[in-house]
């Protein structure tokens, strides 16, 4: 099996930021894991920050029933003082499944957060382009 990590990284700063990364698939394989990484500095009261992963040029965080995002993660706090800033942090592996791409398909990274949350995101995409994509190819 030659798995390929295809990295993607988004710094977002706060608002609707639709596509902030995208790539390309490379060629027709299968998506057998993903890896997140998110920090977030809230410092106000009720902030958050969403981040989704999808086939979709714009974010669909708040839509029922959608079928082209493959993952997302969020965080959000309540600052119970004054002071400071409180940073969080999620970690979020996904594996055990095959999710078949095609070459030239585009996948994007959405973040939706409170105005002024900084988030650093960073999501890595286990990739397999070992086999061809032959209906017997499909059991691994």
């Amino acid at each position: 099996m030659a798995v390929a990590i295809i990295g993607m990284y988004a710094n977002a700063t706060g608002g609707v930021q639709n596509a902030l990364a995208a790539i390309d698939i490379p060629q027709d394989g299968v998506l057998i894991g993903i890896d997140w990484d998110m920090t977030a500095m809230l410092d106000a009261t009720l902030e958050s920050s969403e981040v989704e992963l999808s086939f979709i040029a714009t974010h669909q965080t708040t839509t029922n029933d959608v079928r082209g995002r493959i993952s997302s993660i969020s965080t959000g706090a309540i600052v119970l003082t004054a002071v400071g800033v409180n940073t969080v942090s999620v970690q979020k592996w996904l594996g055990g499944f095959d999710l078949f791409v095609s070459g030239g398909e585009r996948i994007f990274l959405h973040v939706v957060a409170s105005a002024g949350v900084v988030s650093l995101v960073r999501c890595n995409l286990f990739y397999d382009a070992s086999g061809n994509m032959r209906r017997s190819s499909r059991r691994r």
